[in-house]
C-alpha cells in the first residue's frame, strides 16, 4: 500500500469518572480512547499518520506539535460537560486545521433546542410545538 503521508489527529473526549455527575453519563463516554484507537488503527492500515489525543488540559499543544493536515473529532464533552464540546471545533477553526463533524455554529446550537426548533419551522419543517419559559411563573401557553 502507497504511503499517503497525511498526519490526521483523532480527538477524543478525556474520562475521567469524577468528571461525570453520573454513572449513565460515564458509561457515554468510558469508550472514548478504545473508540479512538479503533479509529486510528483502520486510518494507518489505509496509510495515514494517526495520532489519538484526548481533549484535556494539553490538547491544544499536542495539536499544534503534531501539526495534522486534519482532525476527526470525536469529542462528546470536555471534562464531563456535554455543551463544552462546541469550544472544540471553534479552536481547530482558530488553529486552521479542517476537522470532521459539525462546526462551532451547529455545536452551539444543538444546546439551544428552543432556537433549534424555531429554525427547523422557519424552514418549512414541521416540529412539535414549543414554548421558551424564561421564569418558573411563566404560564403554560396552550395555543
Amino acid at each position: 500500500m502507497q504511503n499517503i503521508s497525511k498526519k490526521i489527529a483523532v480527538l477524543y473526549s478525556a474520562v475521567n469518572r469524577e468528571y461525570f455527575n453520573t454513572e449513565a453519563e460515564y458509561i457515554t463516554e468510558k469508550d472514548a480512547e478504545r473508540d479512538a484507537e479503533v479509529i486510528a488503527s483502520y486510518l494507518k492500515n489505509l496509510g495515514f499518520d494517526a495520532h489519538i489525543i484526548p481533549a484535556d488540559d494539553n490538547f491544544q499543544q499536542k495539536i499544534k506539535r503534531i501539526k495534522p493536515d486534519m482532525v476527526f473529532n470525536l469529542v462528546g464533552s470536555v471534562r464531563g460537560v456535554d455543551r463544552l464540546a462546541a469550544t472544540i471545533p471553534s479552536i481547530l477553526e482558530f488553529l486552521e486545521i479542517p476537522f470532521t463533524g459539525a462546526g462551532i455554529f451547529c455545536e452551539t446550537l444543538s444546546y439551544d433546542k428552543f432556537l433549534t426548533a424555531e429554525l427547523l419551522k422557519s424552514a418549512s419543517v414541521t416540529v412539535p410545538n414549543s414554548q421558551l419559559f424564561s421564569d418558573y411563573k411563566d404560564e403554560l401557553n396552550y395555543g
